[in-house]
């Protein structure tokens, strides 16, 4: 499947725990753990296999930035360990003689290694660096698989290695804290002609010859390190049940003759499509094996150990990903590393493991997974890497990037020294950095020619990072006319390829298509060229049969057609040169199993003197987003899934919820067609269950110009009490997001309808899909899901709406009947209370109880001894409040209607600590309310430990009544504070711990020259606030106000950050808050507030703004400006 929100798989890990019964299994053979010891910790190595960013290439073209994001996404699922690949195949890393020996390292791989590890270990996170592949045996374009194997086979190329590679990577790095253990081999016995499966074969004998002598090397040049080997299955690392252990100290020593060459630890992998419970770690506990060293297990399926698709060898499966962690770890095993990082294929990634790589945390109680680090200063971080220029020779210099805002360091900030430590031409560029950060090139005018360049930012204790870039100063009306221009295509393989890359001039930097036949390429040469040739540097993903085209205004026309290329470098020569602004390669079928990849796209030509507007018409493919108005909404029905045909269209089963057991597209039941999909599902009425299916979106899609979608779901006549819900991903980070629960109608066919508004940026949605469940009835069947549906509604006048409110409970020294709903286990007693109220003198005094482990709520509810009709009422609204102890609770309104008393709840609100917090549920939501039951709320939280009491008071239904639409007219905007120069009496909020200085800048604005700087600190571990209020010395009267508007900045690395609006209003101060917005990176956004949502702002007391994150850690200044209110215009 295809890459997931982490944020999912965290909250999956506390699911997991509450829902399906996740108890500690006593281990099968009683015997103690077998953990790995570094630096004197006893660990438990608990993680995934990154295995690599770029495949075969991360030690000479490091991709930070993904590094970093890899790294992050281990430390929140609470992994400690990733398994990284280094030369795998041989193909840029090491380097070979002409006599096939090796010579040595390329000029940053030990650079890059070890910024690589510091990265890691600042993080907590352990490294498994993998030295080779059975990869390094095949053979395919680029890799030395003959030189590959004399180097297994030959003592003295086996010796060239080790001298010229080998011990100058483990000196380089001896001691280096990040580093677990150097493994030798990745599978090697899949090069081999008893076990294997690659290209060119060796024999058993050789690898342990091979893994003796480099094990030796290692151990003698950092006689502390670690040294162990990869194996493909236990077949060849145990002597049980008439299996060999090639790798026992003995063995080894036998085969290669250096007594130091033998391994530390064990690793082995299992993957349960090829191999029954006979070779399992996941069906045999440690004890099993009778290993003499500890056993980590190094691959296995993300996903879980069960069908993947391929088929499933052993008796037993673990549906649950936390309970194969639980085994691995109860059961003498010294680690587990999930396959891999990534995901995009059946074996999962680090979403999916994610839950497991939690549980397993918590089993463990910080005492064998959490890594000592100690106090460390951190690297200062590349934020914004600077891309490769090409730069016009008609100006004589060009500003780059603004180094500011590249580096940034944890401890300093941007207070880094910088310098330029590499340039390759310093006599055709000099390269300046201004005292502001602003790194800028000169040249004479008419200069060609290409530079390498590298800055490097050092912090206060002496670490430092660097950047390298080529700058290419050409002429843009002659010679290669795609350099640096603008390049679009019909995929990407990942955001390490894009088109960009074949047109930087830079033979190191490639786009790569996804892998499929029928891609394309487009260059926009920015003007009308004659153009006389046009060459294709393939990388070893070349294309076979395609073409080139020109665009002629209204159609694409071939001029070059190549049916059967080899690769390389292909070349197109026009006897009659063409006349062409958009050029196109029409890639039809590749030439290997892997995508279309260019290292460079070139077009020679010169600029043209009659520029054919004809000819400069953009291309449907190629068109971009204009500023122009968007042309009206209409009203429109966009079928997305009909499951027509017995297919299931892309959608999978969510095994992530135990509930389901099984789906496919089926013909027994359908809304619109004969299709539909059918999931089987098991619930037990015990507790909450469910099961759900989605659909990945490999690109993303764009629904923001549809307003809802819908979905039919039907359930059979005895699935009484199940509700369903629609949830997508979205965003850069595949942000989670769900609708509120509807409720399904037994034996019929219910739409579930839900506002695309309400779930996050569906700009850019990546998965969407539907979960059923109950918590109350025991079923065993099929419901099915049909007929998905994007709607655009028309946009039209609405009615100006007020609202009447009815309190129906005060809790005035009275429970006034209302019950503590003893199904949660969260709650401990009830009562009435004068110690809290927001309305009179009393409120419910509920006790509740949380361990901080898992999902633990509490509720209280009211039965009405008759149903009650609150149709006629819009809303119901209700005042929480929990202590300044309580973070992270949430609560929700829940109603039982209609004749079978059906269950309803609204989504989780988020309860400020310390304050009252009003939850407002929409009564449309909420099913059958002409015929309401029951009425209750509950409070809950999954990661944190309380004991006491919150309150729950003020209990309203609201009724809106319309009254006659007005003239729209639009406002009128009253700056209240520009801060120029002085904060306006503005204080920080001390309440809130992210908070850490406030002051007036004129660093940033977006109006004149002043605005609020807001020193703020997060650690990304936990959610974390800073923020800022005005206390106005009398109450002010805003009633004649239609909303308030603030701008608030966040810089570029300060992502995944919301801000809220507060007020402070009435005769007690009540406080109300508007939902989370959403900032964008390094962009000023707009924050406005429907004040009509707020409370009574006849009388406003105060006004804040408040900023966090609870993923990203960040050090550094927010800015605030312009805060101003909107009068409706007269």
């Amino acid at each position: 499947m295809y890459k997931r929100a982490l944020s999912l798989a965290i909250v999956l890990a506390v699911v997991l725990t509450s829902i399906l019964n996740l108890t500690p299994v006593v281990a099968q053979d009683g015997s103690a753990p077998h953990y790995v010891n570094h630096n004197g910790q006893d660990l438990f190595l608990s993680g995934i296999n990154l295995a690599w960013i770029s495949f075969a290439h991360d030690l000479s073209d490091f991709n930070e930035l993904a590094f970093i994001k890899a790294l992050d996404d281990v430390a929140a699922a609470h992994g400690n360990t990733v398994r990284w690949w280094l030369h795998t195949n041989g193909n840029t890393s090491p380097i070979y003689g002409e006599d096939g020996k090796v010579t040595g390292l390329g000029e940053h791989d030990i650079e890059n290694l070890k910024r690589g590890l510091d990265l890691a270990y600042e993080r907590g996170i352990l490294v498994l660096p993998t030295l080779w592949s059975h990869d390094m045996m095949n053979d395919v374009e680029g890799v030395p698989a003959e030189a590959n194997k004399l180097m297994i086979e030959d003592p003295a190329y086996t010796q060239a290695y080790i001298d010229n590679a080998l011990i100058p990577m483990v000196t380089a790095l001896k001691g280096h804290p990040a580093i677990v253990g150097w493994e030798i081999f990745n599978e090697p016995e899949g090069t081999t002609s008893s076990f294997g499966w690659t290209d060119l074969r060796t024999e058993m004998n050789y690898i342990q010859q091979f893994i003796n002598l480099l094990a030796g090397a290692i151990h003698r040049t950092d006689p502390d390190v670690k040294v162990t080997n990869g194996s493909w299955n236990m077949q060849v690392l145990t002597d049980v049940d008439g299996m060999m252990n090639y790798y026992t100290d003995e063995r080894l020593i036998e085969a290669g003759g250096d007594p130091d060459g033998t391994l530390d630890f064990y690793t082995v992998h299992y993957y349960p499509e090829y191999f029954d419970e006979t070779t399992s770690p996941f069906h045999n506990p440690y004890s099993h094996w009778e290993l003499d060293k500890p056993l980590v297990i190094g691959e296995f399926p993300a996903a879980g150990i069960k069908n993947l698709g391929n088929g499933y060898k052993p008796r037993k499966s673990f549906q649950n990903i936390a309970k194969v962690m639980q085994y691995i770890y109860e059961n003498g095993y010294a680690g587990a590393l999930g396959w891999a990082y990534t995901g995009g294929n059946e074996f999962g990634g680090i979403v999916d493991l994610a839950a497991g790589l939690n549980w397993v945390n918590r089993l463990d109680e910080g005492v064998h997974i959490a890594v000592n680090i100690g106090d460390i200063d951190h690297l200062p971080t590349v934020v914004a890497p600077i891309e490769n220029q090409v730069v016009s020779n008609k100006e004589t210099s060009a500003v780059i990037a603004n180094l500011n805002d590249v580096f940034m360091d944890q401890e300093d900030g941007t207070n880094l020294t910088y310098e330029i430590t590499q340039n390759s031409a310093p006599d055709k560029v000099q390269v300046t950095v201004q005292d502001t950060g602003e790194l800028t090139v000169s040249f004479a005018e008419g200069a060609l020619g290409a530079t390498t360049l590298e800055v490097t930012a050092t912090d206060s204790a002496g670490n430092y990072s660097r950047v390298r870039f080529v700058v290419q100063i050409t002429d843009p009306d002659l010679g290669n006319v795609a350099l640096g221009k603008t390049a679009i295509s019909s995929s990407d393989e990942s955001s390490s390829y894009v088109p960009a890359n074949a047109t930087d001039g830079v033979e190191t930097t490639r786009w790569s298509s996804t892998y499929e036949d029928n891609q394309w390429f487009i260059v926009d040469l920015d003007g009308v060229f004659t153009i006389n040739q046009i060459l294709l540097r393939w990388e070893a993903a070349f294309g076979k049969n395609y073409e080139i085209q020109a665009w002629d205004g209204s159609t694409w026309q071939t001029v070059f057609t190549e049916p059967n290329s080899d690769g390389q470098i292909d070349e197109a020569i026009f006897e009659t040169p063409i006349q062409a602004q958009f050029i196109r390669l029409n890639a039809i079928q590749r030439g290997t199993q892997w995508g279309f990849s260019l290292w460079e796209f070139e077009v020679y030509g010169a600029r043209s003197e009659n520029q054919d507007a004809v000819l400069a018409q953009t291309p449907p493919d190629f068109a971009a987003p204009t500023d122009e108005a968007a042309a009206p909404v209409v009203t429109d029905v966009s079928q997305q899934f009909s499951f027509e045909g017995g297919d299931a269209q892309g959608w999978v089963m969510a095994d992530f919820w135990a509930g389901g057991k099984a789906l496919e597209a089926s013909d027994a039941m359908a809304t619109d067609g004969t299709g539909a999909l059918k999931l089987t599902i098991s619930t037990s009425g015990t507790q909450w269950e469910e099961a759900g299916a989605f659909v990945d979106f490999p690109d993303g899609v764009d629904w923001s110009n549809a307003t809802n979608v819908s979905v039919d779901v039907y359930v059979p006549a005895e699935a009484a009490n199940f509700l369903a819900q629609v949830f997508v991903k979205t965003g850069a980070d595949w942000t989670w997001a769900n609708s509120a629960d509807a409720a399904l109608t037994p034996g019929e066919w219910t739409t579930v309808t839900v506002d695309l508004s309400t779930l996050g940026a569906i700009n850019e949605l990546h998965e969407v899909g539907v979960k059923v469940g109950s918590g109350s009835t025991a079923f065993e069947g099929d419901v099915f899901i049909d007929n998905l549906t994007l709607v655009t509604l028309p946009e039209t006048e609405e009615a100006a709406v007020v609202t009447e409110s009815a309190q129906l409970f005060g809790f005035e020294g009275d429970v006034e009947g209302w019950v503590m709903a003893d199904f949660w286990a969260g709650g401990k007693s009830l009562g009435a209370s004068d110690a809290m109220a927001t309305d009179g003198t009393g409120a419910l005094k509920l006790t509740v109880s949380t361990s901080g482990t898992q999902w633990e709520e509490g509720g209280a509810y009211f039965d009405f001894p008759e149903a009650v009709d609150w149709s006629s009422a819009t809303a119901v609204t209700v005042d929480v409040y929990v202590p300044a102890e309580a973070v992270n609770f949430l609560a929700q309104v829940f109603v039982k209607t209609g004749p079978d008393w059906t269950w309803a709840n609204t989504a989780d609100t988020a309860l400020t600590p310390g304050e009252w917090t009003t939850v407002t549920a929409d009564l449309s939501t909420l099913g059958a309310i002409n015929e309401l039951h029951e009425i209750g709320v509950k409070v809950g939280s999954g990661s944190t430990a309380f004991e006491g009491d919150i309150f729950i008071d003020n209990i309203q239904l609201v009724t809106a009544v319309a009254v006659a639409p007005a003239e729209v007219a639009a406002g009128t905007p009253s700056l209240l504070f520009g801060f120029e120069g002085d904060v306006e009496g503005w204080v920080m909020a001390d309440f809130w711990a992210g908070g850490k200085a406030l002051e007036t800048s004129d660093a940033m604005t977006t109006e004149g020259t002043g605005a609020l700087k807001l020193t703020i600190s997060t650690s990304g571990t936990q959610w974390e606030e800073g923020g800022v209020y005005f206390d106005f010395p009398d109450a002010v009267d805003w009633s004649t106000v239609t909303s308030l508007t603030v701008d608030v900045y966040v810089p570029a690395e300060a992502v995944n950050f919301l801000a809220q609006v507060f007020v402070k209003t009435g005769p007690d101060w009540t406080w109300a808050n508007t939902v989370d917005t959403a900032l964008t990176p390094g962009e000023w956004t707009t924050i406005t507030a429907d004040l009509s949502t707020l409370g009574a702002i006849n009388e406003v007391h105060e006004v804040g703004v408040k900023v966090g994150s609870g993923s990203t850690a960040f050090e550094g200044d927010v800015f605030i400006d312009n805060v101003t209110l909107i009068s409706p215009a007269e």
